[in-house]
């Protein structure tokens, strides 16, 4: 069995979905995303200053192109800085994937940087939140992330990945 970073398997599920940008800010939660997207010959990562305007950049990829807008933030702050324009999208039935970074869920560790209930942020603003918490369930929840956002009325969903599950070779 081969041994793949759940990074190469978002991206893999980003590039079989045909994303073409991705937007957002690398931090240390998801910086292996980053950079399995920087090696990436299709998806392009488009770096931005606040995730407010990294999920507007999503949005308005959307509402003109016919594309779904995707967006990367790390936990946290980066899930409560994107809020304004997830829940634009909503209200306005964009299609959007928040791939919300979560915290590690491997070390047991309390009070880990950025923690914060994101499901319970997320919720009210999109369609569907999934945590994932095992290697095997990242490449489906994302295609399944996708499907959801442009089934009617299309929308945002968000898709929260333990870091640890970016980080570590797993088959």
């Amino acid at each position: 069995m081969m041994k793949i970073r759940g990074s190469h398997l978002v991206v893999r599920a980003l590039e079989d979905e045909g994303v073409s940008k991705v937007f957002g800010i690398p931090g240390t939660h998801n910086i292996e995303l980053w950079d399995a997207l920087g090696a990436s010959e299709s998806v392009q990562p488009v770096l931005v200053t606040h995730e407010c305007g990294a999920a507007f950049m999503a949005d308005g990829l959307a509402r003109s192109s016919g594309q779904i807008g995707v967006l990367a933030v790390v936990p946290g702050a980066g899930v409560t800085h994107a809020l304004s324009g997830i829940a634009e999208a909503f209200m306005d039935n964009v299609p959007m994937v928040v791939l919300a970074c979560g915290i590690r869920r491997d070390t047991g560790a309390a009070f880990q940087l950025h923690a914060i209930d994101q499901i319970g942020v997320l919720g009210p603003v999109t369609k569907e939140v999934w945590r994932v918490d095992d290697a095997d369930q990242i490449y489906a929840t994302v295609r399944r992330a996708f499907s959801v956002a442009r089934e009617g009325p299309q929308g945002p969903v968000a898709v929260e990945i333990a870091a640890n599950l970016f980080m570590l070779t797993q088959e």
